[in-house]
This record gives C-alpha cells, sequence and structure tokens, in this order.
C-alpha cells in the first residue's frame, strides 16, 4: 500500500509541478512578444538615436577585427544588438533616463509597465552551467561566480546542448518576476572551465582580483568576453586518455632549502642565471612536459606541466623530497583559450616565464611544434571542418594525410562525439 501511494503521491508532485511550469510558460510567452515589441522594433533604435550606441559598439568590436571578421554577419548584429540592450537595462542603465521621455510615456500602458518593471530588475551577463532540467524548455542554472541558482526558459538551449554539449554558457539574462529570460545570443562554451574564465579576465584586466572583480569587469565592459564566441567547438587535445591543458604553480617566495644531491636522482637539473631547471625523468617530455624551476634570486619554486597527471606526478615526487607544496595546480588553462586570449591580446601568453633561459629560439620553436602535437591539431581541424559541413569523418585517410597517429587519431575523435552525443 505504502508503494502505491508513494508512486501515486510522485505523480501528483509531478502533474502539479507542470502545471505551475505551464503558469510560467505563459508569463515567458507573453513577455518575449512584449520584448519584441518595445525593445526588438523600438528601444533598441531609439537608444542608437539618441545615444549613437550603435557606432559606440562596433567601435569597440573593431578593436577585435582579427576575430570578428570571420563571424557570421547575424552574430555582429545579435551582439550589438544585445550590447544596446545591456546598456539600457543594466543596473543604473539608460533606462533610467529615458522613462522620463516623453516617448516613452506615448507608449501602450502594458509597455511602459514593462518598462517600468525592467528598473527594479536589472539585466546582466552570467557565466552559467546547466545543474537540471526539470521541465521541457526549462534549466537550472548556477551562475559561477556568485554561486547563486535561478531557473531560466529558454526553447533555444536544447538544440546547441544535443549538437555540442556545452560545458559552460554565457549570457544575458532578465528577471520576468517568475523566472529568467535570456536576451540575444546564448554563447555555448566548450570544453571551458571556471579556471579558464578567471585567467582569461586577469589577463583582459590586470586589475582584477576575485570572482567580484569578473563580475563587475563583465557588466562594466562585456565586449571582450564576446570574443568566446570565437572559441567555436574548441575541442579537448587528448594524448593516450591525456587531455591536454597548461598546468602551473608558483610558490613565492619558497621557504625550504634547496637540495641539489637529492634531487640529481629524480631530476635532468640545468642552471643559468641563478635558476635551476628541474627536469622530471620520465615525464619531461609529450605529453606531459612536466618541468620545475627554483629561482635563486628571490627563493621561488615554479611548476608547470602540459598534463594535470603530469603536474601531480611531478608534485607528488617534489613533495616526497619534502618540499611543503600544495599538489594541485593554481592555473588551469585550456589551450583553446590560450589561442584566444593570444588573438585578443594580439601579443605572446607567456605560461612557463623560465624557458626564455634554457632554450635556444630554434630549440623553443621545436618543442613548440612538436610533430606529435602538430600531427593532433591538424588532424582535428580537418575532422571538426568536415563534420560542421556533413561531410563523412574518414579518421584514417585523414590521419595519414597529417601524419597523425592511428591510434591517438581515434581515440580523441571518439573522444570528441561522445562528448557532442552525451546529452542527447
Amino acid at each position: 500500500m505504502s508503494e502505491v501511494w508513494s508512486i501515486f503521491k510522485n505523480q501528483f508532485i509531478q502533474s502539479n509541478m507542470s502545471k505551475e511550469f505551464d503558469k510560467i510558460r505563459a508569463v515567458c510567452i507573453v513577455n518575449s512578444k512584449i520584448s519584441e515589441e518595445v525593445i526588438d522594433n523600438d528601444l533598441i533604435y531609439y537608444a542608437d538615436q539618441k545615444d549613437g550606441l550603435g557606432k559606440k559598439i562596433i567601435q569597440k568590436l573593431s578593436k577585435y577585427k582579427n576575430l570578428t571578421e570571420v563571424w557570421p554577419k547575424s552574430y555582429i548584429n545579435l551582439s550589438i544588438s544585445q550590447l544596446i540592450a545591456h546598456e539600457i537595462f543594466k543596473a543604473d542603465g539608460l533606462l533610467l533616463k529615458y522613462i522620463k521621455h516623453a516617448y516613452i510615456k506615448s507608449l501602450p500602458a502594458p509597455h511602459q509597465l514593462f518598462l517600468k518593471n525592467q528598473l527594479e530588475r536589472p539585466w546582466r551577463y552570467t557565466f552559467s552551467r546547466i545543474i537540471s532540467n526539470p521541465e521541457k524548455d526549462f534549466y537550472e542554472m548556477e551562475d559561477v561566480f556568485t554561486e547563486e541558482s535561478y531557473l531560466l526558459y529558454s526553447p533555444s538551449l536544447i538544440q546547441t546542448i544535443q549538437e555540442r554539449n556545452p560545458s559552460l554558457w554565457l549570457m544575458m539574462i532578465a528577471d520576468n518576476g517568475h523566472c529568467w529570460q535570456s536576451f540575444g545570443l546564448n554563447i555555448p562554451l566548450i570544453n571551458t572551465h571556471v579556471d579558464d574564465i578567471f585567467f582569461y579576465a586577469t589577463e583582459i584586466n590586470p586589475d582584477i582580483e576575485d570572482e567580484e572583480g569578473i563580475i563587475e569587469d563583465l557588466q562594466d565592459d562585456p565586449v571582450p568576453y564576446l570574443m568566446f564566441i570565437s572559441l567555436g567547438i574548441n575541442p579537448a587535445i587528448h594524448h593516450k586518455g591525456y587531455e591536454m591543458a597548461y598546468f602551473t604553480a608558483h610558490n613565492a617566495p619558497y621557504g625550504d632549502a634547496f637540495d641539489l644531491a637529492a634531487l640529481k636522482a629524480h631530476f635532468v637539473v640545468s642552471w643559468n642565471n641563478e635558476i635551476y631547471e628541474l627536469k622530471p625523468i620520465g615525464i619531461d617530455e609529450f605529453p606531459h612536459y612536466a618541468i620545475a624551476y627554483f629561482d635563486e634570486r628571490n627563493n621561488s619554486l615554479f611548476r608547470s606541466a602540459m598534463t594535470e597527471e603530469g603536474f601531480m606526478r611531478l608534485s607528488r615526487l617534489l613533495k616526497d623530497l619534502g618540499y611543503d607544496i600544495h599538489q594541485e595546480a593554481e592555473v588551469r588553462l585550456s589551450l583553446g583559450v590560450h589561442q584566444l586570449l593570444e588573438k585578443v591580446m594580439q601579443d605572446e601568453v607567456v605560461m612557463d616565464p623560465y624557458r626564455e633561459y634554457f632554450e635556444t629560439e630554434k630549440d623553443f620553436e621545436e618543442e613548440e611544434k612538436s610533430p606529435e602535437f602538430i600531427a593532433i591539431e591538424s588532424f582535428m581541424a580537418i575532422a571538426i571542418q568536415k563534420h560542421n559541413n556533413k561531410e563523412k569523418v574518414d579518421v584514417a585517410a585523414i590521419a595519414s594525410q597529417v601524419g597523425a597517429n592511428l591510434t591517438d587519431a581515434k581515440n580523441i575523435w571518439n573522444h570528441f562525439k561522445n562528448r557532442l552525443k552525451n546529452m542527447k
């Protein structure tokens, strides 16, 4: 009897939940219709004429022309509209001024009420992840920097989820009084971590020190963050099960004494300009590229690796030798975001500040462009292009074409396909 009651109770709860979601959905549909009438068809153009926002935004976007010139024209137009809407509806935005204008007062009463409600509910950009999908078109989201959870209504997300399985989203959201809705482009971030965004933000704005700084910077100037559009599918690069990324940590100043004799049993040690280079035997080459440096000038220890496994093994080795360090990396940066950041900065983003002391320019280029790594990158570039063009991906033929190891190519392509299908 208790089992029957439990089933009945769950069905009753689910039925009532569905009714509540239907009510919220109805609110969202009405809200979207008013938003289209007031904002898309009117207020965007009004703000452009009054304050020249379109021209100002195009000028800001032109700073990143090397990225935006390959965007579809629709992305440019949607970004401009979204950024104009953000200037109007953000906290202390232009709506405070416009609400007093005769133009606003001439609008139909429902439209005026809609705009007045927005004054109490500022729009904002957010980096968020999906926690659950409690009902069709509804998602429980979590802002990854404020840790705030919110209910989002968005019928457009499902197709992107099924095709790409994003780890995070960048979107601009607004509160309709019952849940949140997005406006404009919802930017899927594939294989992107919170650490990636934190590193990216602190590079484009060195004044940022914490999560609050990122939130503030994102609202003050969202344009650099919209460049995440250029990540595209951003596949993770794997080799023999190891995901490749940048992992680093810097202990400065470092308190313990430097025991050279003990280190030589486990590392190939070099010295230059008061800096010791420590290459851990067995994990200093592709794909791990684990390495450490001890800088006598400031008594600091720097660790770096291209895989998490390599970084952890390097750290455990140093810890077993008596060095009081945390095994986890302070910085984790995906290869895709690193490449994006260099394009945004239009400059090299150095992940290993000591490398130049031990390598000639030729050595640097050869290690940076190891044959295995180039082959895998070339394989993925061709394979993804064929996938996007709905062409057959012949793994063996492409691997042979670029000189990639067939087993590695199969593994990385299968991993990529599994990621795409994970939420279908």
